[in-house]
């Protein structure tokens, strides 16, 4: 891990960044299996903090050995989800092979640009004591090793920056869906309800696709 010498608000990161014209590209990736309201969350809160023209969503294609029991969605289910349900532009959606390494989607900026990847705080300790990935975030500040100083940050080709998001308004998870649509004790009126209290509202193709995929 980083050490950590000075705090930096997200507000002077911005600045910091306007002013020497650097740029930063925010990654969201998941085996979001399904995508759901707290991950939509999530979503929102890094637009808010990034703006939404920085921040992508990059989620994998089925494996050549999918595991029925997590990985049940293509990349177009997937997205389709993400659309329809959340209003989520296409365009801010990419398949990659790797969700710690979206190739597909850094290859569209210049080496200097900087990568910035959103996990959660149980994911973080396995990158970032790696070589490449270094703890870039703590709650709702930015870390920084000299307070003001931005030089340190490196383009995407060098390092990779780790900020921290939680969920913690939607008390949900994915195994929690797949779990409550393979119960065979729930009727199709459970199901039906429980999307509902999933997405905010019902759409009969997007449900369709969940049940006849989860089971």
């Amino acid at each position: 891990m980083i050490e950590l010498k000075g705090f930096l608000s997200f507000d002077q990161f911005l600045n910091e960044n306007l002013k020497t014209g650097s740029l930063f590209v925010v990654s969201y990736g998941g085996k979001f299996s399904p995508f759901h309201s707290g991950h939509f969350e999530i979503y929102e809160k890094i637009c808010k903090q990034f703006g939404k023209d920085n921040v992508f969503i990059t989620t994998s294609d089925l494996p050549v050995k999918p595991d029925p029991t997590k990985h049940f969605l293509n990349f177009e289910e997937k997205s389709s989800i993400m659309t329809k349900m959340f209003k989520i532009p296409s365009n801010r959606i990419f398949k990659v092979k790797n969700n710690y390494a979206p190739m597909e989607l850094l290859n569209q900026f210049p080496e200097s640009t900087i990568f910035v990847t959103v996990l959660g705080q149980k994911d973080v300790e396995r990158l970032v004591n790696g070589k490449y990935f270094k703890w870039m975030a703590k709650e709702d500040v930015l870390v920084a090793k000299n307070g003001s100083d931005l030089s340190w940050l490196q383009g995407y080709k060098e390092s990779g920056y780790v900020w921290i998001e939680e969920n913690w308004n939607v008390n949900l998870s994915a195994t929690e869906i797949r779990e409550f649509f393979r119960n065979p004790a729930n009727s199709l009126e459970d199901k039906e309800r429980f999307f509902k209290k999933i997405y905010g509202k019902m759409d009969a193709g997007i449900f369709n696709m969940l049940d006849s995929k989860i089971k």
